[in-house]
This record gives C-alpha cells, sequence and structure tokens, in this order.
C-alpha cells in the first residue's frame, strides 16, 4: 500500500507541476528543471527569440545540444511586388526527422499543427514522412493586390502553441516540442520562440509544455525566459 501511495503522490505531483509550467510559460516564465526521473528526463531550453518584422529572419533549434541543428525556422515577407506573401516556415534539418502535421502525403504542402499544451507527441503522432524534407509549412499569409487575402495553416494568430518534433540521437528516435506565439500585422509576421525541450528516453512520448519542472526548482522560483537569451545566427 505505502507503494502505490507513493507513486500515486508523484503522479498528481507532475501534474500539477505540469500546469504550473503550462501557466507560468504563457506568462513568459521559464520554469528550470533541477532534479529529474530516473527512467528519462525533459531538458528544456527557454529562449527569447524574435522572427519576421522586427526580429531575425531564421533561428536554428539543436534541441539536445550537440552541435548540430535539428530544426530551423524561418520568417519571410516578399515585399509586396506583385502580391504581399508573408509565411512562416519549419525546416528539417540534419538531426530532424520530421514535424507533426496533418497529413499522411509527402506532397507540398503540408501543414504543421498548432498543438496545444498538455498535448502528446509521440510515437502515435503523424509526422512529415522522412528526414531532410526541406520545407513544412507552418504559415502563409497571402495579400493580393485585390485587397482579398488568404490564410493557410495552423499558425494563424496563435499564443502559446506547440509545434510537436522527432528527431534522432545515434540513431534513436526522440520526441520534443517548440512553443511560440505567432501574430499576423497585415503584411509581415511576427512570431516569438518562447523555449524547446525534449525527452531523453527513446521513443517515449513528451506532454506539449513540459519542462521537466520539480518541487526542488519551484522552491528556487521562476526564472524568465527573456533574461537567457539565445545565442542566435541569421541566415
Amino acid at each position: 500500500m505505502k507503494r502505490r501511495a507513493t507513486t500515486h503522490l508523484t503522479a498528481k505531483l507532475e501534474r500539477n507541476l505540469l500546469a504550473y509550467a503550462t501557466a507560468a510559460g504563457a506568462a513568459g516564465i521559464s520554469v528550470l528543471a533541477f532534479t529529474q526521473p530516473a527512467q528519462g528526463k525533459v531538458v528544456y531550453t527557454p529562449v527569447h527569440v524574435l522572427l519576421g518584422h522586427g526580429g531575425i529572419s531564421s533561428f536554428d533549434i539543436d534541441l539536445n545540444h550537440d552541435g548540430v541543428a535539428d530544426f530551423r525556422l524561418l520568417a519571410f515577407y516578399n515585399g509586396c511586388t506583385t502580391e504581399c506573401t508573408a509565411g512562416m516556415f519549419a525546416q528539417v534539418m540534419n538531426g530532424g526527422e520530421g514535424v507533426e502535421d496533418n497529413q499522411s502525403t509527402s506532397h507540398y504542402p503540408v501543414s504543421a499543427l498548432a498543438l496545444r499544451p498538455m498535448a502528446k507527441i509521440g510515437p502515435h503522432a503523424q509526422f512529415s514522412p522522412g528526414k531532410g524534407l526541406g520545407i513544412l509549412m507552418v504559415d502563409i499569409l497571402s495579400f493580393p493586390s485585390n485587397g482579398s487575402r488568404q490564410v493557410f495553416g495552423k499558425w494563424n494568430n496563435v499564443k502559446n502553441r506547440y509545434l510537436g518534433l522527432k528527431f534522432s540521437i545515434n540513431g534513436e528516435v526522440h520526441f520534443g516540442w517548440a512553443r511560440l506565439h505567432v501574430r499576423d500585422h497585415q503584411h509581415y509576421i511576427k512570431a516569438i520562440l518562447t523555449g524547446y525541450a525534449y525527452e531523453t528516453k527513446a521513443s517515449k512520448p513528451i506532454v506539449a509544455g513540459d519542462t521537466g519542472a520539480s518541487l526542488g526548482s519551484l522552491a528556487l522560483g521562476a526564472a524568465d525566459a527573456k533574461s537567457q537569451p539565445p545565442v542566435t545566427k541569421a541566415h
């Protein structure tokens, strides 16, 4: 009975901590992990990266910090020559396997899902097929000269949504997420990447928004993601 009680309490604590971490993320606060379960852990990287208007055009995500980019986020704007088009993409890089999407086809474009907090990202999810897929559509806004507009994708004006990520470490599949706020301002896009994380145990699902927070981290206090700016590179 004692063993069952301990297991139940740990699960309940994890749910409470995840709820706290999700709420903190929505407020622009990052909860850092200090202790992790032995069977695997979530490695969380808090960042504050502005992409698109007023920021940089691209940013590389290296989930496990091995020096190899797993995914690249890109924002673009065509300058309204014949048609105003602004967009944002996720590109599968060397370590990446795919981004969670809503299609089973390899035909372009594929629309990446804008997952809500607590969504499960794992082996049963649908991911873009194959390594080196190239560009995977996140969002495109098109403003033709006649004044009408078309919006594609799932990321138009969303806050605190997650890209589901699948990548490999030494040939083994791992899952992760990247958290974004995306706004369109008529002829351009502005997106903020506020953090990303992955599960260290191969093939184990991860929950969107899980930072691996523990009681130890809560006792020490939450750290603002803005106080820990990343090293960014423009491409």
